[in-house]
């Protein structure tokens, strides 16, 4: 019944943003300061390089937030950051380990529509290449300057104060990463690496720092957003525990 009232708490939230303007700045002034964490796959996906229907939501997201003078501010903690370059350097070794011809692209298309994973990265060449011939290289050279991009799309590093020099913190992501693998294999989600986990678990811990207890969303002072369903399910169905009256972190 919590998980429901807070879905319709976001959809009216949504809804009040499309009335007429006497309205919405009644509306407006009811929402509270909120800082919007972007994962990885959603940095992506605001640059224009995943699954066509991430880099759509995450347009309108990024159109509502800047558009509506929202006191919403987006911001890429610096571990994201370092992922984020990260995946952009695999990607690019492993689409350079052929030679993309237009036929193969559209055959590798073919092949993700088919189920069969291809990451967000790999799709949006290949959309690219099936038409104009291009190599990865000169695909992914305009997604390297990461800082510029996201200041050109008003988002925020956030450098966190207590990482890595907190023990503390080090030895609670260490657990969480832990609890995070056993929940992972137990829905037989257990692909990804310690990497990509201990990236997701010191983000995390960092947004509890400017967290507070809140009974929406959108009133508790800071949110992951992200397109990681499995990272969602393991916040609302394990993260929460012990954190008194507060909603779930990941959106």
């Amino acid at each position: 019944a919590k998980y429901l009232a807070q879905l319709m708490d976001g959809t009216f939230a949504y809804l009040a943003l499309t009335v007429d303007d006497e309205t919405a700045d009644y509306l407006k002034g009811s929402f509270k300061p909120l800082k919007v964490f972007l994962d990885t796959n959603f940095v992506f996906a605001l640059f224009g390089i995943h699954q066509p229907y991430f880099v759509n939501l995450a347009e309108q997201l990024a159109s509502l937030i800047h558009g509506s003078n929202l006191p919403f501010t987006l911001y890429c903690h610096e571990r994201t950051l370092q992922e984020y370059k990260e995946v952009l350097r695999a990607n690019r070794r492993r689409l350079s380990s052929v030679n993309w011809s237009k036929a193969k692209s559209r055959s590798a298309l073919e092949y993700a529509d088919s189920g069969r994973l291809l990451s967000g990265i790999e799709v949006a060449f290949h959309c690219v290449n099936a038409e104009n011939k291009i190599t990865p290289d000169q695909f992914l050279s305009p997604y390297e300057h990461v800082e510029t991009l996201l200041k050109r799309h008003g988002v925020v590093i956030y450098r966190d104060p207590r990482w890595p020099r907190s023990d503390s913190a080090q030895r609670w992501r260490t657990e969480l990463v832990k609890e995070y693998a056993d929940y992972l294999r137990s829905i037989d989600r257990d692909g990804r690496g310690p990497a990509t986990m201990a990236h997701d678990m010191a983000v995390w811990i960092a947004i509890q720092s400017v967290r507070h207890d809140a009974s929406s969303v959108l009133d508790s002072g800071a949110i992951l957003l992200t397109n990681d369903y499995p990272l969602c399910q393991f916040d609302w169905a394990k993260l929460r525990e012990g954190q008194g009256e507060r909603v779930g972190t990941a959106v």
